[in-house]
């Protein structure tokens, strides 16, 4: 089990990029739900976040992403995953949930919805 750290970086235009590194597990759901809602702008603005480092997810995971988009929507924040790991991208495309986060989706490639 990795720790997990979650970094937040203020862009000059305002937008916010969360980087997160280490497992989004249930083990660290807490922390990190903590971490991300104190993030999120209380309103406009965007927040980005980068999942590149994240080397487990699970379905606490899964819902933390859920809880973001969601908590972003109602405050009027613009959403976006920048970068996902594989670990990330697999549960998001095991739930069918890449439309709901905006992730293309791959025809063809190895079967799993990723290219090749």
């Amino acid at each position: 089990m990795d720790e997990v750290t979650v970094n937040t970086e203020q862009g000059r235009d305002g937008s916010r990029c969360v980087r997160v590194r280490g497992d989004m597990t249930v083990a660290h759901a807490a922390a990190l739900k903590e971490a991300f809602l104190a993030a999120l702008p209380a309103s406009a603005g965007s927040v980005e976040l980068d999942l590149s480092a994240v080397s487990d997810c699970d379905s606490a995971g899964f819902q933390l992403l859920v809880l973001v988009r969601q908590e972003c929507e109602r405050r009027g924040v613009a959403f976006r995953l920048a970068e996902l790991s594989a670990p990330v991208h697999d549960v998001v495309a095991f739930y069918r949930f890449e439309a709901f986060f905006g992730i293309p989706v791959v025809i063809g490639g190895n079967g799993d919805g990723r290219a090749a």
